[in-house]
């Protein structure tokens, strides 16, 4: 049953194969990661510029699962996924900068991305308030502030007063 479920999640037959009273992976097997995708997709990026850039950028957030072996509980591991995290934070970053002329719904929904992944990135709030200042919405203006302020408390890193002063006069 577990060769079957094997060949079953590999998706190929070929998968595993039963030879000499044992089963083996087929060394021809051929797989891909989502990781390494993400990590191509983001080298890609790297020389583009334009839409070409906002492709880039957008398929490595599209591939993005999460931690990297979440389950498992290795300490070599943990580096790992900090990297892999801070990766996909500052593409969703770099993202929501780039949209931010032109799309701002956009733009915030990838700063919110951004903080779902890593709520002490104090950049996210900032490009968050920027768009919500463009737009002119005081509400959520308002909104914004009062959770960078808390977010800053909470983790720890300083509040732009810039930021917070401009709000509080406009209202």
């Amino acid at each position: 049953m577990a060769a079957y479920s094997l060949r079953n999640d590999l998706g190929s037959k070929a998968a595993v194969r039963y030879g000499a009273r044992s089963y083996q992976l087929n060394p021809q097997l051929e797989l891909v990661a989502d990781v390494r995708d993400f990590d191509e997709a983001l080298n890609k990026s790297h020389a583009a510029v334009g839409d070409l850039l906002v492709q880039w950028l957008s398929r490595a957030l599209e591939l993005y699962r999460g931690p990297v072996l979440a389950e498992a509980a290795w300490d070599w591991l943990e580096p790992v996924r900090l990297d892999y995290r801070s990766r996909y934070v500052s593409a969703a970053l770099q993202l929501a900068d780039l949209l931010a002329p032109s799309d701002p719904a956009r733009s915030d929904a990838y700063a919110e991305q951004a903080i779902s992944e890593a709520p002490e990135t104090d950049i996210a709030y900032e490009r968050l308030i920027e768009n919500a200042r463009r737009r002119g919405d005081r509400n959520a203006l308002r909104r914004v502030v009062k959770r960078y302020v808390q977010a800053a408390a909470q983790f720890g890193f300083s509040v732009n007063r810039h930021l917070v002063v401009e709000e509080r006069r406009a209202s």
